[in-house]
């Protein structure tokens, strides 16, 4: 708790600067879109923070899972769109893999992808993410990703998936990963980590199939 305190103050205190600012009679005209651009930018932020504590009281509820229906796993992903300022992922479809359907919330599939290809852990890190995707089983779908990190990789994997980010790569957080471990598991499926090198991590996502 002391942390998720200390990370919302930390994102209203430039908004607080900027009100302040604004508030000032001497202001130069030209530097008020920039301000108001800045508690914008801010609101955003506060309100993807928001977002990220509800998910997590959802999931510790049992309530992730509004809905269920049949989605396109290939649609899915196309809807996610590239993780800003990123390029869009690369798809490697293995044998089998084409035109695959899921059951399930297709909002938190989304989310789940979203995560699975934003995921960032180390800043530098700016190739787009590769997506290889395979039949686990007959029943099964597998989507594995390679991950740089900054060394430790053994350690880092884990405990990314039992606790937040030390270093969100989103400015959020870091309560991402938890949410998307919990939104596989709502749909029978499960997201792990393991080190493949001392600066690389895979990360593995099953779900099953309708």
């Amino acid at each position: 708790m002391d942390r998720l305190a200390h990370d919302l103050r930390g994102a209203l205190s430039p908004g607080h600067l900027a009100v302040s600012l604004l508030r000032n009679d001497r202001l130069d005209p030209s530097k008020r879109g920039g301000l108001l651009d800045l508690i914008d930018r801010q609101n955003q932020r506060l309100a993807a923070m928001i977002d990220e504590i509800s998910d997590c009281v959802c999931a510790e509820q049992g309530h992730l899972i509004k809905r269920r229906e049949e989605a396109d796993l290939a649609a899915l992903l196309d809807g996610i769109g590239p993780p800003a300022p990123h390029a869009a992922p690369t798809i490697r479809l293995g044998p089998g893999t084409e035109g695959l359907r899921l059951e399930g919330d297709t909002a938190r599939l989304g989310q789940l992808l979203r995560t699975l290809v934003a995921l960032r852990l180390a800043r530098d890190d700016t190739q787009p993410a590769r997506i290889d995707i395979e039949l686990a089983t007959p029943a099964r779908v597998r989507l594995r990703r390679h991950i740089a990190c900054t060394g430790g990789a053994v350690e880092q994997a884990e405990k990314l998936l039992d606790a937040p980010l030390p270093d969100p790569f989103d400015d959020g957080l870091g309560l991402g990963l938890l949410v998307a471990r919990a939104i596989a598991e709502a749909h029978q499926g499960s997201l792990r980590m393991r080190a493949i090198t001392a600066d690389t991590i895979e990360l593995v996502l099953e779900l099953p199939l309708a």
